[in-house]
């Protein structure tokens, strides 16, 4: 075992292996305090271990005043670059960019993100994404070519290249899936979940990974009555909230059923 800590925490929520070095990266968040106002914060943290040694290669430490955490993590096996997905909100400084998440009704609102680290500990690129309320990847999976595959939650609007998605109520959350081009740039989204009589229905995708014919597997949970499209249409929950496992063909995506 080998930990890694601060005064004031640190907290890891994803794990992937590179297979070129065997090395160990995670990713989650580290609170800081801001010496001013001592206002408690997270930040990005990106870890690099030798799973030999236990010894740590680098660390990252990443974002702003205001909260932003890494969420999950995954290997690009061609160069062992790692990809991670997460948020941020207010003003972040991710070293090859600084960025600020949009504002509503005069706050700051949580902005999802993608970046890619090296296996030096470089930022190679960060492309952030969100809508006008919370937005938040929360997987990640990585495709042979380099392209990525992410899956996580919105709030009323948001882009992933030609495909706008958008909830009637900006009260609830839904689920998107995206595909991501080696440069992060987005090639695709899709959505679902959905509303019951005007209430709230957060649903959520909390994982994803890709299987050996391409597919995108998805896994997260749903409230009440949730669209998935067609063939699937629409699925009702036991009770408050329900675990789905979806299956997503490549791109142009369709849903199996």
């Amino acid at each position: 075992i080998v930990k890694m800590g601060t005064a004031h925490g640190s907290v890891g929520r994803g794990i992937a292996v590179d297979p070129l070095t065997d090395a160990l990266v995670v990713t989650g968040m580290q609170y800081e305090v801001d010496a001013g106002t001592g206002t408690r914060h997270e930040d990005v943290l990106v870890w690099r271990v030798n799973a030999t040694s236990l010894t740590t290669l680098w660390q990252l430490r990443l974002g702003g005043s205001m909260d932003d955490g890494g969420n999950a993590v995954a290997i690009d096996a061609r160069n062992g670059a790692a990809l991670v997905a997460g948020y941020f909100t207010g003003d972040a400084d991710f070293r090859v960019a600084n960025v600020t998440s949009r504002i509503y009704l005069g706050a700051s609102s949580r902005d999802m993100f993608v970046m890619r680290v090296g296996q030096t500990g470089i930022v190679e690129w960060l492309r952030p994404n969100g809508g006008r309320q919370n937005d938040e990847a929360l997987g990640i999976a990585v495709q042979p070519d380099g392209s990525s595959l992410i899956t996580g939650k919105y709030m009323h609007g948001i882009a992933f290249g030609n495909s706008p998605l958008l909830i009637t109520y900006g009260s609830s959350e839904n689920i998107f899936v995206a595909g991501l081009a080696p440069t992060g740039v987005a090639t695709w989204g899709l959505d679902f979940g959905g509303i019951v009589q005007g209430s709230a229905s957060p649903d959520r995708g909390n994982a994803i990974a890709r299987d050996s014919s391409g597919n995108a597997l998805v896994t997260g949970y749903f409230v009440n009555t949730a669209t998935f499209g067609p063939p699937v249409g629409d699925l009702v929950s036991s009770g408050s909230m329900d675990a789905f496992i979806m299956q997503i063909a490549p791109p142009p995506p369709t849903i199996p059923s």
